[in-house]
């Protein structure tokens, strides 16, 4: 029988539900999840938040801890559809249940990622004024910052979205790295101009369309009959993401639901630490900063403390707003969220 008493006594925590999600222990899911628990549930049920790091390791834990105590599961859809993160979910609970794990819910996000959510106006726009506001920023710069990187971020956005698809065709062993090599498909940062720069969409369709039989060719190496794998998909799927997207902008729902919102969160810290400057540790004074010569492992590290400093902010702001509202969809999808892990009982 699921959560035998049996087991009860091995789980290693006092909560009487764990709630597993992808992120980590500092990350936004673990510190909004706790924030929204201790608010809206505080302890019935008394709720243990299990950052996993990834779906696949998120799948793992829920085979470790699901027979000691009942689960309910928040993975991200990424750019799957609803259909497919539905279909995924369904499969997964119902493995899970076939190993006497209890599970209230397996759900994914409806939108791409938690940070999307962080991406609404009243949660983002207030909370970028209040970090840069002794700069003069106003939340008419933080939307005219927007406005002005959404364009820019159409090309990665699409190639993210066109890479995603065919790896979930694919076992992990798979050589998908192959897929960007060499394809400049993310945007850079001008210093001088202070603008985000986009890769040339045309540029990108070429070079994922060569690295395609090169892909191929590592599967097929000492088959004797080798039969043309699927990667053909993989330009059409970004021709078709782009074309959808290039014209995107604030008034778009496009970014806040269905893309990687976690990079529209990095480019408007850069475009704002670029106009507003950010204050050093070691003077004390607000500088602006430079990011155009930086790698992608420098940029994250110079941005990873603004980000830290910012995140807080942004945590408390969304639970406060998912509070205040009274219907719409954020409020819905955790009401579902609430009713699912009320559902636990002894």
């Amino acid at each position: 029988m699921p959560n035998s008493t049996h087991y009860r006594e091995a789980y290693p925590r006092a909560g009487d539900v764990a709630l597993l999600c992808e992120g980590d222990i500092v990350g936004y899911e673990a510190a909004i999840f706790r924030r929204w628990a201790d608010s809206t549930l505080r302890t019935d049920p008394l709720v243990d938040v299990w950052p996993c790091g990834t779906a696949e390791s998120i799948y793992g834990l829920s085979d470790a801890v699901g027979r000691a105590r009942p689960l309910m599961v928040i993975e991200d859809r990424d750019f799957r559809s609803q259909e497919e993160a539905l279909k995924d979910c369904v499969d997964s609970q119902k493995d899970r249940e076939r190993r006497d794990v209890r599970v209230l819910a397996w759900c994914s996000w409806r939108r791409n990622e938690i940070e999307n959510y962080l991406l609404q106006p009243d949660v983002i726009l207030p909370t970028m004024e209040s970090a840069f506001g002794s700069a003069g920023c106003t939340k008419e710069d933080v939307s005219a910052g927007l406005s002005e990187i959404l364009p820019s971020l159409a090309v990665f956005q699409a190639t993210q979205y066109a890479l995603y698809r065919v790896r979930r065709a694919w076992d992990r062993s798979d050589p998908a790295p192959i897929l960007p090599s060499k394809v400049e498909f993310r945007p850079t940062w001008d210093d001088a101009a202070q603008k985000l720069i986009a890769p040339n969409p045309l540029n990108v369709r070429d070079g994922l369309k060569a690295n395609v039989p090169v892909w191929n060719a590592h599967f097929l190496e000492n088959v004797s009959s080798p039969t043309p794998l699927q990667g053909k998909n993989l330009v059409a799927d970004f021709e078709a993401k782009f074309e959808s997207w290039k014209n995107v902008d604030l008034n778009h729902e496009a970014w806040r639901l269905d893309w990687s919102g976690k990079d529209v969160m990095q480019w408007l810290r850069i475009w704002l630490t670029a106009k507003f400057g950010w204050q050093e540790m070691a003077s004390g004074k607000r500088v602006k900063l430079k990011w155009g010569s930086l790698s992608r492992a420098k940029r994250d590290a110079q941005d990873r403390p603004i980000e830290a400093a910012i995140r807080p902010i942004l945590v408390r702001r969304l639970v406060d707003y998912i509070a205040a509202q009274q219907h719409g969809d954020i409020r819905e999808e955790f009401s579902a969220f609430e009713n699912s892990l009320r559902a636990y009982s002894t």
